[in-house]
């Protein structure tokens, strides 16, 4: 199962993408909860949740195919539909692979892939 999904979601664009006036640095900011310049996977993965609940339109637990569209273009799900946690484990691995420095947390820099 291949899952992608666009930093765009995560940085540079509220819970509708379509919606967002803020530029990536203000997203960035908006997510850093503690301020410190850096996303930690605690505040990365608050947004990830906040997307996969935003993109469960019928609230069953799962994004099926027709909920996909609300992420983006280029996400592939399963015919069983995307649990939570999987769709956790997927950005967990998206995660470490922005994090260029592999020290735990992501710069802005590492987020918009700058």
């Amino acid at each position: 199962m291949r899952i992608v999904i666009g930093t765009a979601l995560l940085v540079g664009a509220s819970l509708a993408p379509a919606q967002s006036p803020r530029s990536p640095a203000e997203d960035f900011a908006v997510l850093d909860l503690d301020r410190n310049g850096q996303l930690d996977w605690k505040e990365y993965r608050n947004r990830v949740s906040e997307i996969f609940y935003f993109a469960d339109a019928d609230t069953d637990g799962r994004i099926d195919a027709d909920e996909a569209g609300t992420l983006g273009e280029g996400v592939a799900i399963p015919a069983e539909g995307l649990r939570h946690a999987q769709f956790l484990d997927a950005h967990r691995k998206a995660f470490g692979d922005l994090d260029r420095d592999d020290d735990g947390r992501l710069t802005l820099a590492e987020a918009t892939g700058g």
